[in-house]
């Protein structure tokens, strides 16, 4: 599948509604949370009240009528560590839902925004929520932030939803994962649920990632030259992920079976003050928003000035929003331009357009890297590994070891320790290989630069019939 281009300003839909899918289903957790954990009541959990916001105004609770805003906070939450303290909000994203226009978009504000915190000060909004828990109280950080995004863009904000590490890994392996196209080869530094550290390499292609991946690559800012605007691209395309996994109603089905084990696994790592009913009415909504009435803005440098500002004496990166051009570009999430009418493409043209010949790579370049391989029999045929073996080395690859495969593997599949990106391209053509059966690893004695393991696939094939293992 071909990269998709970044469109900021076109509403893209396959992003906005991924966004809404994920707030969908963040409402839907949250639901489960707090039948779990309250018994199905509908008064939300209790925060801390230990010292009040200086000049927060609550809007009026929701009457299911009007539009509906939600603030969606992923936070670096590492319950693990005693020692981490309040943590910053790496994500901060205003979605709303009009159920009088069957309207929904988000807003996507960069963590580095310069912003006003009431009784506080100028600071960067990530710390917004950090300083609400310590100044104000457990539990006041989303209320803080919640106020800081209102005042910025002129909207109230009637809930939030605040989501950590664990309960990202979780929702993300809740629907098996998100097939992501990489662009390139980076560096992942990876955190699983209970916080444990791992570094990852991930390579150019399409991918399923789990949810500790997902989470990595979602917060990668090493690559290029665009920090945290190019970890909102990675962001959107994880929700573009988790969009195509819902689509599936295997999936959805799992899902409802699964909520009473996701209830526990969400209860400590998913806050919110969404009331039960709330909840479930939002997700509805969300599920029944039209395609084409979603928008989707990425605040960035065309709303808001990068420039240099001091923070306790030590000079700090900050964007400072413009607020004509910020208010211009909320008021494309709320209050958008209805859709053009689709003007129909003429018999001719619509038939003319073929796709693109799908890329090739040739023996011959694959031996460029000298790849050393291993070729593991994953079934209960005899010889399949020899035979195949040996037809690979008719091709020329003469670098070869078999060996028997730890298990039946009903699928063929590839796992590259060592990065051989033509050779690994050739083998998924050879032995018609998807995507989502190659695997990335790391070791200090790698069995070979790429494990080819042989599934009952390939030795149905019949393609190593009548060939003779060779020596």
């Amino acid at each position: 599948m071909p990269q998709r281009a970044f469109r900021r300003r076109a509403t893209p839909l396959f992003l906005a509604y991924a966004l809404v899918a994920v707030a969908c289903l963040s409402f839907t957790a949250a639901a489960g949370v707090l039948i779990h954990r309250f018994g199905g009541a509908a008064t939300p959990p209790p925060t801390s009240q230990a010292t009040s916001l200086p000049s927060l105004v609550l809007p009026p609770p929701w009457n299911g009528k009007e539009r509906v805003n939600v603030l969606i906070l992923g936070v670096d939450d590492r319950p693990w560590d005693p020692t981490w303290g309040p943590p910053r909000s790496d994500t901060v994203i205003l979605a709303t839902l009009d159920p009088k226009t069957m309207t929904a978009g988000a807003i996507s504000l960069p963590r580095d925004l310069w912003v006003n915190l009431p009784g506080i000060g100028e600071r960067k909004l990530t710390q917004a929520y950090a300083l609400g828990e310590m100044v104000y109280g457990k539990g006041q950080g989303p209320r803080l932030v919640a106020e800081v995004v209102s005042d910025l863009l002129h909207v109230p904000v009637h809930h939030y939803v605040v989501v950590n590490f664990r309960a990202f890994i979780t929702l993300v392996d809740a629907v098996h994962g998100v097939k992501i196209e990489v662009p390139q080869r980076m560096a992942l530094d990876v955190f699983t649920a209970d916080g444990r550290r791992y570094d990852y390499p991930l390579y150019p292609g399409v991918q399923v990632l789990n949810g500790e991946l997902a989470l990595a690559y979602a917060r990668n800012r090493s690559v290029g030259h665009d920090g945290d605007f190019g970890r909102m691209r990675r962001q959107q395309q994880v929700l573009e992920g988790v969009l195509q996994r819902l689509k599936d109603p295997r999936v959805l089905a799992e899902l409802a079976l699964k909520a009473p084990s996701l209830a526990d696994q969400l209860s400590d790592n998913l806050h919110t003050d969404i009331s039960v009913s709330d909840a479930l009415r939002l997700a509805r909504l969300a599920a029944e928003v039209p395609w084409q009435n979603v928008h989707l803005v990425v605040i960035d440098q065309r709303e808001a000035t990068a420039t240099t500002k001091w923070e306790n004496g030590v000079p700090v990166y900050a964007l400072v929003p413009n607020e004509a051009k910020l208010l211009a570009a909320r008021d494309q999430v709320f209050s958008p331009p209805p859709p053009p009418t689709p003007t129909p493409l003429p018999p001719a043209t619509a038939t003319a357009a073929a796709l693109p010949p799908t890329p090739t790579v040739t023996a011959v370049e694959a031996l460029q890297e000298a790849p050393r391989l291993l070729v593991e029999n994953g079934t209960d045929v005899n010889g399949l590994a020899c035979r195949t073996a040996a037809l690979l080395r008719v091709q020329g690859f003469d670098r070869i070891d078999t060996r028997n495969a730890d298990r039946h593997y009903a699928h063929t599949m590839l796992v590259e320790y060592t990065a051989r990106p033509k050779t690994l391209a050739f083998l998924q053509q050879r032995f018609a290989v998807s995507p989502s059966r190659v695997q990335y690893r790391t070791s200090a004695d790698p069995p070979a630069d790429i494990v080819i393991i042989l599934g009952s696939d390939w030795a149905a094939s019949g393609q190593v019939d009548g060939v003779t293992c060779s020596p």
